[in-house]
């Protein structure tokens, strides 16, 4: 059976976790952003395929043109899937994301109906045993207040700018508000210059579903790259969900950027699962 749900209220929790705890770390992301419109009071349809007995098999929510799956048991689930959406709202799809299993059958079913604007596989990493602490370089580590707001957005702009490649008004906007409630929340980890007090590096905290913290946003100006700063940032961000918050640490990578993903793996990061990212242009912007 498959059926809409306002939010994760209308399940079961038990039914939840069970299903969380069979892909834990694929889960995370699209049950997270469930979590979170929950808590928001924000309703959007979440998108649930039980057994015959209850037991949830699959599961993944659209919002605001961006859809998310999970993992789902069997291929009949992702087939019912993309034809429901396809129904409802595949016009407006902008991005899909999800691991790659689902993704890569979704955009088979899709391609001949969306314009494909980029893609950008995503490697998901766990953090197993942090590594010694790199060296610090004559830098010091402090979380963010909201008096560093302003340059931060800034910063997340040139990001996005890189990751979205190209990026647009939408990602922009996304990036904005996500910043002014990481700030807000005291997520934002800053490397600064011990002899100036100048940032050098940042990045994030997310708290996304059950145990789970991922680091994101982790961005470092090219005047400063290649001296190890992202290395300490993410490795005192890790120290913090491990030591501090009794938390996993997860993150994703660009599967393309070799670097990134050496530096990952010399910090205790091993990768979990591959997942696709496929970026379109949606039909209300067609001309």
């Amino acid at each position: 059976m498959s059926r809409f749900v306002a939010s994760l209220g209308e399940l079961s929790g038990s039914r939840v976790s069970d299903y969380f705890l069979e892909n834990p770390e694929s889960n995370h992301v699209v049950l997270g952003v469930a979590s979170r419109l929950k808590r928001n009071s924000s309703a959007r349809p979440i998108y649930v395929q039980e057994s015959s007995d209850g037991k949830i098999l699959g599961m993944a929510l659209e919002q605001s043109g961006v859809v998310l799956v999970a993992t789902f048991a069997h291929s009949d689930g992702v087939r019912e899937f993309s034809a429901l959406i396809r129904a409802r709202s595949l016009g407006r799809l902008r991005e899909l994301m999800g691991p790659a299993s689902v993704t890569d059958v979704l955009w088979t079913d899709w391609k001949t109906d969306l314009e494909l604007r980029g893609t950008q596989p995503h490697r998901l990493h766990r953090l197993d045993r942090l590594a010694e602490q790199p060296s610090r370089n004559s830098t010091g580590f402090r979380f963010a207040t909201r008096k560093d707001q302003d340059w931060i957005r800034e910063w997340m702009r040139l990001f996005s700018a890189e990751a979205f490649h190209p990026a647009d008004d939408a990602s922009f906007e996304r990036s904005d508000a996500e910043v002014a409630t990481l700030v807000q929340a005291g997520a934002f980890g800053v490397m600064f210059d011990v002899h100036d007090g100048r940032p050098v590096s940042i990045g994030a905290i997310r708290n996304t579903y059950d145990r789970y913290r991922r680091i994101v946003y982790v961005y470092t100006p090219e005047m400063f790259r290649g001296r190890g700063f992202a290395a300490s940032l993410t490795w005192e961000l890790s120290r913090w969900i491990q030591q501090e918050s009794g938390g996993e640490a997860v993150l994703f990578t660009d599967i393309s950027n070799e670097t990134a993903n050496r530096l990952y793996a010399r910090l205790g990061f091993t990768p979990i699962a591959d997942f696709g990212r496929y970026l379109f242009v949606p039909k209300s912007s067609l001309r």
